[in-house]
């Protein structure tokens, strides 16, 4: 038995980023760690303010890096889009190169034999009325079509977050009446999901986890926790008088 661990990579944005930071409360990694305890690494591949034209050339060294003979990653979610939709010129993609820049990263990690999971960007609240936002939900919500689009094309899951965090507040498919938009008057907020208009809050991390830990049952059940067996033995099945056979069962001694 060997004790390499193969990998979960979450791969995006500052959301990915800030993800581990234990200061918001609960976050997505910490939670997403104790899941697959002593059966697959979770790393964190996440950059504050870049887009899927950064994330296009970052991926192949990521599963250069990754990708070893004995360990490797099994399962890559890829979440990028709230930057991509900004209307701030340094960070703005449009939606053409967008979908171009998802298809070439869905189809290098597939190369790789890496499943994924595909990620749209969730709602966005603009905080201060008065002042300029390049981001907006309506914006958001055409990006995660794009998302799911590609998602389809390459027959991957889709964890759609913009409609996660809405189902999330009691909203229904048919509600015209959006959350978080300019001019929403209804009584139904979002604002406890999001910590700045943006960035995920606790309950917002919350949304996503049980969001991605359902998509990985639904659509990948052999990369369940409960799936997986431990990298190591369960201390009470080690053999005192002959720890090194019962540790690595599998292992020639």
């Amino acid at each position: 038995m060997s004790i390499y661990m193969d990998k979960l990579v979450l791969f995006g944005d500052s959301i990915i980023d800030y993800s581990c930071n234990p200061e918001t409360g609960f976050v997505l990694t910490p939670a997403l760690q104790n899941e697959y305890s002593k059966k697959l690494d979770v790393i964190v591949r996440g950059y504050s303010g870049y887009n899927t034209d950064h994330a296009v050339h970052i991926l192949p060294r990521i599963l250069e890096a990754e990708m070893q003979e004995n360990s490797k990653i099994k399962l890559m979610v890829i979440f990028f889009g709230s930057n991509d939709a900004s209307s701030n010129d340094i960070q703005k993609v449009p939606v053409d190169r967008f979908e171009r820049n998802l298809r070439e990263m869905v189809g290098s990690a597939q190369e790789a034999g890496v499943l994924v999971i595909l990620v749209g960007p969730a709602l966005h609240e603009k905080i201060d009325s008065h002042s300029d936002d390049p981001r907006n939900t309506a914006t958001n919500k055409i990006y995660s079509d794009i998302v799911e689009k590609v998602a389809n094309e390459f027959q991957v899951p889709f964890l759609n977050l913009w409609l996660a965090f809405l189902e999330s507040v009691g909203w229904v498919d048919g509600e015209e009446a959006i959350p978080g938009t300019i001019g929403y008057t209804g009584s139904k907020s979002i604002s406890h999901l999001l910590s700045d208009g943006l960035h995920f809050s606790a309950d917002g991390y919350k949304v996503f986890f049980l969001k991605l830990m359902e998509t990985i049952r639904t659509n990948y059940s052999e990369l369940a926790p409960e799936s997986l067996p431990f990298i190591l033995p369960y201390w009470r099945e080690i053999d005192s008088k002959n720890i090194v056979k019962s540790l690595f069962k599998t292992d020639s001694c």
